[in-house]
């Protein structure tokens, strides 16, 4: 299991007009040129889940299946007050019947350039899916969306978003997650 990333940074294109004096915006403490209204796109990532994995536990009264990573997005700069949106979608399939019980648990973790393991960063968002009676084959897609605002310069910042799930009531837990995007927006 892997993912796909790819990252689209602010180029200074525009910069040639701001030091000529033709640039009639406002500027920020980095001289980027923006307007005097609302907030500018100064970085976006994404990445898309390559391949499934499965979730899997015994029949065990609260047996857990482990955190996998599913999606990064990196950030290199930002300044105090930055928003990051992070935002995305995954699909939960039953390749076998689900009884009502089983839970999937996504976690957002924001993870530092020094962190060396990604599940060791803070979590800061979680969304909790329980799994309503599911048919074979049968699927459901999970929206994942939240906003982060960064308090200092925080040069680094990545986010991962990681799957793991939890098996109640004696039920075994077996689903299929897959088709996952996720995305990040910066706004300065």
């Amino acid at each position: 299991m892997g993912y796909i990333s790819k990252s689209y940074s602010d180029d200074y294109s525009g910069e040639y007009y701001h030091k000529k004096g033709e640039c009639k915006k406002d500027h920020d403490k980095k001289d980027r040129c923006h307007d005097k209204v609302g907030r500018t796109v100064v970085d976006f990532d994404f990445s898309n889940q390559s391949g499934a994995i499965t979730l899997a536990t015994a029949a065990l009264l609260g047996a857990v299946a482990p955190e996998q990573a599913i999606g990064e997005v990196d950030f290199d700069t930002a300044c105090n007050g930055d928003l990051v949106w992070l935002s995305g979608s995954s699909t939960i399939t039953a390749p076998v019947a689900v009884a009502v019980g089983t839970t999937i648990v996504y976690r957002i973790h924001k993870v530092r350039k020094f962190q060396n393991d990604p599940l060791l960063g803070t979590v800061i968002h979680t969304v909790t899916q329980p799994l309503p009676a599911l048919a074979i084959g049968e699927a459901i897609i999970v929206p994942i969306d939240f906003v982060d605002v960064l308090s200092s310069r925080e040069d680094g910042v990545s986010y991962v978003l990681t799957v793991g799930g939890t098996a109640v009531l004696a039920v075994a837990l077996s689903a299929t997650i897959s088709n996952t995007t996720f995305t990040g927006t910066q706004y300065s």
